[in-house]
């Protein structure tokens, strides 16, 4: 779910669609989701968000009207000794699936690396993001070249950092 767009990708009742009826030049039309300034739609929103997640919020996730993150880092000491870091990093501006995916992995480097930690391993549950960062699948547009550019350039800090 695209958070950003919030309240826009929840399907109304079709018996309530005709409700939102509004008249043009060329017919009549209704909304099939929650159209912006629908009275209570970004409190039906966060209802909805907050109760699908309600095992997560506070655990692993926070969420807000316009957007969520989950994050979590687990480090692993030389003595095999396994420490997990909460990450809540909430993002100031409209960003896609793919830039919301980098900017994470951005802020797990820096986290890491301003922690101490000399080698890492990474595993996102984002398969473009890990095939762009190993080089077997091509970035062309350009954020996401400014993307990969910018978590390179933080990988080079590591003694050894590999994303998987």
């Amino acid at each position: 779910m695209d958070a950003y767009q919030s309240y826009h990708q929840i399907f109304m009742a079709k018996e309530d669609a005709e409700k939102t009826a509004f008249v043009t030049e060329k017919g009549v039309y209704c909304y099939n989701v929650m159209p912006f300034g629908l009275k209570n739609a970004g409190v039906t929103y966060q209802r909805l968000v907050n109760k699908m997640f309600k095992d997560q919020i506070g655990n692993i996730m926070e969420v807000y009207l316009d957007d969520m993150l989950v994050k979590r880092i687990f480090l692993q000491g030389p003595d095999g000794v396994e420490i997990e870091i909460e990450i809540a990093v909430r993002l100031s501006f409209p960003a896609t699936n793919n830039e919301a995916e980098h900017e994470a992995l951005i802020q797990d480097l820096q986290t890491t690396f301003d922690g101490g930690v000399k080698q890492l391993d990474v595993y996102t549950d984002s398969q473009l993001v890990a095939a762009q960062v190993q080089g077997s699948y091509e970035t062309r547009e350009w954020t996401m070249t400014q993307y990969l550019a910018k978590v390179k350039k933080l990988m080079e800090k590591f003694d050894r950092c590999a994303v998987h």
